[in-house]
């Protein structure tokens, strides 16, 4: 299983904006391995979340992936099952990275993704399904 996640900082500010991805993973020994880095403006959330994806296809060898964003998510799905861009995929903010993604699918082992809510409490957790 890997972990995906990005985030973003000060979004709507040129000269403060900075966004990150991240990837975690459990190594055949048993011990946590992660990586991370940043990818090309403009610089979002999603485009973080996207990017992180991006680095799962092009490096994993059992790739199943959770993920808290479900625009990521969806996306990933819509990409990885027509192996084309779609609609805004192709023409929106994160073109690039979608590019990027449909690239990286080529030459991937099948990828397998699953939607994780996070940034909520235990009993909302509790309450879409999710334990403490």
């Amino acid at each position: 299983m890997v972990y995906t996640d990005g985030f973003a900082m000060h979004p709507k500010d040129v000269q403060l904006r900075v966004a990150r991805w991240s990837i975690a993973w459990q190594a055949e020994d048993g011990c946590w391995e992660s990586m991370g880095g940043g990818f090309p403006e403009p610089h979002s959330a999603a485009g973080a979340d996207i990017a992180a994806l991006v680095q799962v296809c092009t490096l994993a060898t059992r790739p199943r992936v959770t993920a808290d964003c479900k625009g990521a998510i969806f996306g990933f799905r819509a990409v990885q099952v027509a192996m084309a861009l779609l609609g805004n995929l192709a023409r929106g903010p994160c073109a690039d990275l979608w590019q990027a993604l449909l690239h990286a699918l080529h030459s991937a082992m099948p990828v397998s993704v699953r939607w994780v809510p996070t940034h909520c409490t235990n009993a909302e957790l509790r309450a879409r399904g999710g334990s403490d």
